[in-house]
């Protein structure tokens, strides 16, 4: 694995020496960092407090992506498996469509029933964090399960066809 030098990456590629399993290590490194920015994006200083929940929201955040795209490459069959970024990016754009659909559609009237009901009690405000942070990582969870189960599905009818 290459961290600075291009020339000999890029030989590899030319002759075809980089596996699928070396091409996930370097989309995984790529995974764990903008996790990592997307997680900590609301903890730069002089942003606004930050909570214990912020912490426990980037952190679930964080793992459930690197988790979940470690689980999405095994559930694929790992370094012998076939095509993982082929069905990966069209599923992920494809699932997150759907569920953003989805999640507007039940988030909406939850959102709405919770300011509702918390406008009034400052004390319910303040915990206003823990609920949407829940939400967040449940949502998300959800996303990566929702991707694994369709990467799964298209892994074994790929290896039926190929039976």
């Amino acid at each position: 694995m290459y961290f600075w030098n291009l020339k000999k990456l890029k030989h590899e590629l030319h002759t075809g020496r980089l596996t699928e399993a070396d091409a996930f290590r370097y989309f995984l490194l790529y995974v764990i960092v903008d996790a990592l920015m997307i997680a900590s994006w609301g903890m730069v200083p002089g942003e606004g407090d930050v909570g214990v929940a912020d912490f426990i929201d980037a952190a679930g955040y964080f793992l459930i992506v690197v988790v979940g795209t470690i689980a999405l490459y095994r559930h694929n069959g790992g370094a012998a498996g076939k095509q993982f970024f082929v069905r990966y990016f069209p599923l992920l754009w494809v699932v997150g469509i759907r569920f953003f659909v989805v999640a507007v559609a039940v988030s909406v009237p939850l959102l709405a029933t919770y300011l509702y009901a918390t406008l009034s009690d400052e004390d319910e405000t303040a915990n206003g964090s823990w609920y949407l942070t829940t939400a967040y990582l449940v949502l998300a969870a959800l996303y990566y399960w929702r991707l694994y189960v369709h990467i799964g599905d298209v892994a074994r009818e790929r290896s039926a066809v190929e039976a």
